[in-house]
């Protein structure tokens, strides 16, 4: 696999490895996500993924998601999830990102350890950028709320 010049140089040079790469470019999605900035965190998506899940789809399930998540628990409107990455993997072309989700400092929700059956999420490295890979249909089916 050969990862695009821009990609590859940072620290003075040292070339990123695909953990470190696929690292760095889940953590600015977790941002995008952390601050609901959803039409950002769709640009993270993978090129087959968006052909199913446009970003105004993406943005009212997200929304819809995250408020019901929030009130399920209890937390008000307003208040943001923090997320964090506990660890990364990667085969060839495809990684998997494993987060927690906290508020105010507690889990939420790991996809590490704990529950069995938890996996990382999904992620593929396509024309020289990592994507967000969940399979097609799994975001087709959640984009289809808004319809």
């Amino acid at each position: 696999m050969s990862l695009p010049l821009g990609i590859v140089m940072a620290c003075g040079g040292t070339p990123l490895t695909p953990e470190e790469a696929l690292t760095k470019r889940a953590e600015s999605f977790n941002l995008e996500v952390d601050n609901e900035n959803w039409l950002e965190a769709h640009k993270y998506l993978s090129p087959r993924a968006r052909e199913v899940c446009k970003n105004g789809d993406f943005a009212f399930a997200l929304e819809i998601g995250y408020r019901m998540l929030k009130g399920f628990i209890g937390i008000p409107e307003d208040e943001k999830f923090t997320s964090s990455i506990l660890d990364v993997t990667v085969d060839g072309d495809i990684g998997f990102v494993y987060s927690e989700l906290k508020h105010d400092g507690d889990v939420i929700k790991s996809s590490l350890g704990g529950d069995a059956g938890q996996a990382g999420r999904r992620w593929v490295y396509v024309d020289g950028e990592w994507w967000e890979g969940a399979d097609r249909d799994v975001w087709a089916s959640i984009c289809e709320m808004r319809q």
